[in-house]
């Protein structure tokens, strides 16, 4: 039944580029263990370590305690807890805004502002190669993507002179220099 992808599969192991899942036997951050080998993990999103953090930890362990392990729906559908009224708030005054909001990931961050804030009368102007996630945002969003080369600032000038016609043009990078 599946056997139109067996080809496919095996160009992607010829090439190199099969990708297999890998099994964390232990962690102590930033070292791990797969396979019974100690390695040291570059790949992780928990900058910071905060993870294994034994405070943060302790927290979480409380949280669970309190509130349970999920929140079973969206927090439009089921509600909101507590802790996201806390840590919004906080965030807010940290950050001296009048409100702030707090996704699981900055993934559906992206995907959340960027359709959020644009519609079929905006442009977002996005460099080639930013992250997926900022990419696959704009695609979802109604507004016309159009893209530059990366860091070509010439490009990005051009587009946007002759994108004027358009409500609202939003260039948006994940590049800093």
């Amino acid at each position: 039944m599946i056997d139109f992808i067996t080809p496919e599969i095996e160009e992607l192991k010829s090439n190199g580029l099969y990708r297999s899942l890998k099994t964390i036997e232990k962690i102590d951050f930033p070292k791990i263990t797969i396979s019974g080998k100690e390695l040291i993990l570059f790949c992780s999103n928990n900058y910071l370590g905060l993870a294994q953090h034994p405070k943060v930890i302790e927290s979480a362990q409380k949280a669970i305690k309190e509130f349970g392990a999920g929140s079973s729906a969206s927090r439009l559908i089921s509600g909101n807890f507590t802790l996201h009224d806390e840590l919004e708030k906080k965030l807010a005054i940290y950050k001296k805004r009048d409100a702030a909001i707090v996704f699981s990931t900055g993934y559906m961050a992206n995907i959340g502002v960027i359709t959020a804030l644009t519609d079929e009368n905006d442009t977002v102007i996005i460099d080639r190669l930013n992250h997926a996630s900022i990419v696959d945002a704009c695609r979802l969003s109604k507004a016309k993507l159009q893209v530059y080369a990366h860091k070509d600032t010439k490009a990005l000038e051009k587009i946007l002179m002759r994108s004027s016609r358009y409500k609202k043009r939003l260039v948006i990078t994940d590049l800093l220099n």
